[in-house]
């Protein structure tokens, strides 16, 4: 399941730190007087969505015996069972990314103090934005971000990420569209910035012995936005269209890319 491995040595008190799989760490010099390195996977909830299935992910693939994982959440959500059966302890702050947001940044900086993690890694930019200011006056030694979107936003969130993306050890991007935006729009410094896919875990699906119905249908989730690829996936119909004649792909999401993928299908003839 390796994708990928980065970034180096990082200065000025920060740890080496490589970064493996979406789902690893390998954290060098860290205090001695823990057995396990802590890590801390932040996100804003537990809910069925992209971004928190990559936290979570991320927390239960870990190995146990040699890292200490928790995880904090603004709200809990149906996710929290994979957490549960993995022996993830969770936080559920309940303080919501809005006008009290320096209440939070210090409520959460208080939690960092008392679980002391060693590694903070953040997923959104609500959590992004208290984590990364908490983790700062907590003095966490290292902060890694992983970008999930392209999404245009006001200019002061982009401001705010533009400079502490500079100061945090790592930006990961979950994909090439997310990479140049990273490095377009967000301005991450080169060797801060990684490109690593999500990971998915193939035996989950693989190992289903439901039999193949039919007519054979591809299913899509997500919003209708070029960064989604939802253009690969209707050209891939097209090509299996003689192998697997009467297939389909339903497509469940709004956006702006919708005509445009309307017309492609029209074009290929498997409307």
């Amino acid at each position: 399941m390796i994708v990928a491995t980065g970034p180096a040595l990082y200065r000025a008190r920060r740890p080496r730190l490589d970064v493996r799989v979406g789902l690893a760490y390998r954290v060098k010099a860290m205090s001695t007087t823990r057995t396990r390195p802590v890590v801390i996977q932040l996100v804003n909830s537990l809910a069925l969505a992209g971004a928190e299935h990559v936290a979570v992910s991320l927390a239960t693939h870990l190995d146990a015996e040699h890292w200490d994982v928790r995880m904090i959440v603004v709200r809990d959500g149906p996710l929290r069972r994979s957490l549960d059966e993995a022996g993830i302890p969770v936080t559920v702050t309940g303080h919501e990314f809005d006008h009290r947001f320096p209440l939070v940044v210090r409520s959460l900086a208080r939690e960092f103090r008392e679980q002391r993690p060693d590694v903070l890694h953040t997923h959104l930019i609500g959590s992004d934005i208290v984590g990364r200011l908490a983790a700062r006056v907590a003095d966490v030694p290292v902060v890694v971000s992983t970008q999930h979107d392209v999404y245009e936003r006001a200019w002061h969130y982009d401001a705010f990420r533009r400079y502490t993306g500079r100061r945090i050890s790592a930006t990961v991007a979950c994909s090439s569209a997310v990479e140049d935006y990273c490095r377009t729009v967000l301005r991450i410094p080169e060797d801060r910035l990684f490109h690593i896919d999500n990971g998915v875990d193939t035996a989950r699906y693989i190992s289903s012995r439901m039999p193949m119905r039919q007519p054979v249908t591809f299913g899509a989730v997500g919003s209708l936005i070029s960064a989604k690829g939802h253009d690969v996936l209707v050209r891939a119909l097209a090509g299996i269209a003689d192998t697997l004649p009467g297939s389909r792909v339903l497509v469940a999401g709004e956006g702006v890319e919708r005509e445009r993928l309307s017309g492609l299908a029209a074009d290929l003839g498997i409307c």
